[in-house]
């Protein structure tokens, strides 16, 4: 997501719930080197795969907010 430097925090951080949202469980988010998921509150779990570093959604739940949990 190299476009995250044009936009609002707030916007990326609603871009990112709404990945997150839509994305189905044991699911993958990569990003390119330059971009950062660590200054905003996400429900992606950063992980180190092979030496490259990705987001990864386990489970539906939600932090926030009383949404259906799917686990």
């Amino acid at each position: 997501m190299p476009e995250c430097i044009y936009f609002s925090r707030d916007s990326i951080r609603k871009t990112v719930a709404c990945f997150y949202q839509k994305m189905p469980n044991r699911a993958y988010l990569f990003l390119g080197s330059s971009e950062s998921l660590l200054k905003l509150n996400s429900d992606f779990d950063l992980r180190e795969v092979g030496g490259a570093f990705v987001y990864v959604k386990e489970q539906s739940i939600r932090r926030y907010g009383l949404e259906t949990l799917d686990i």
